[in-house]
């Protein structure tokens, strides 16, 4: 069962591997991988057609999953779940 995240440190690791797992589900696995291995900011207009309808729904999904400090980075990604994510694996 998918739990929210409370943006601690200490339950990133367990969280990370829920989400990955439920959004692997959705066949978001691939550009989130991708994502979390990008060196620069991700940015709409870099991504293809199924990128950016995935990238919505990945923001969606944070948003809804996500408090405290990950909420914030969830928030100042702009609706660019990609850029997101990536940023959270990079923080971890």
């Amino acid at each position: 069962r998918l739990q929210r995240f409370d943006g601690t440190d200490e339950k990133w690791g367990d969280w990370c591997l829920r989400f990955e797992a439920y959004t692997a589900l959705l066949g978001f696995e691939d550009l989130m991988a991708n994502a979390s291995q990008s060196r620069g900011a991700i940015t709409v207009d870099q991504l293809g057609e199924r990128a950016i309808a995935v990238s919505a729904r990945l923001w969606h999904l944070l948003i809804t999953w996500c408090d405290g400090k990950a909420m914030g980075v969830v928030k100042l990604a702009h609706k660019n779940g990609l850029e997101a994510w990536r940023q959270g694996r990079t923080r971890a």
